[in-house]
């Protein structure tokens, strides 16, 4: 039996605010944005974005509940059922660490090396946790 052929295509974060984390994420990571939409039967606002080939959605519904402080933190979140964050690669972890501090960027740590990468954690406008990972 043939089986569909299945290709990634993107990941949907929930916000609070569209049109400031659309320019979050176009200042910090160099996303695009495609297009904004309305949905009133669901409640919420989107927007789709892209990074190469990856393409990033933002929900903004109309009342939007914050992220819980437990899932704030990379040692309670990853204990917590759901999806844990968004990675994105860089050719240099030192460098792009040093940019985005510089850009007020808020870090968990410091750059951790592993045996077959170096990486990072920070977070976004409302506390979703995005990884910096290089390959070594």
């Amino acid at each position: 039996m043939k089986q569909a052929g299945f290709v990634f295509d993107h990941i949907a974060l929930t916000v609070a605010n569209l049109q400031k984390s659309m320019q979050w994420y176009s200042d910090t990571f160099g996303f695009e944005s495609l297009r904004v939409f309305d949905k009133p039967d669901l409640k919420l606002r989107g927007g789709h974005m892209s990074l190469g080939n990856l393409k990033l959605e933002l929900l903004a519904p109309y009342e939007p509940r914050p992220l819980p402080e437990y899932r704030k933190k990379l040692e309670t979140d990853l204990m917590t059922v759901g999806t844990k964050h968004l990675a994105l690669r860089v050719d240099d972890l030192n460098s792009a660490y040093e940019a985005l501090k510089k850009k007020g960027v808020e870090f968990l740590s410091e750059p951790n090396t592993g045996k077959k990468s170096t990486h990072i954690f920070c977070r976004d406008l409302d506390g979703i946790l995005i990884e910096i990972r290089e390959e070594l």
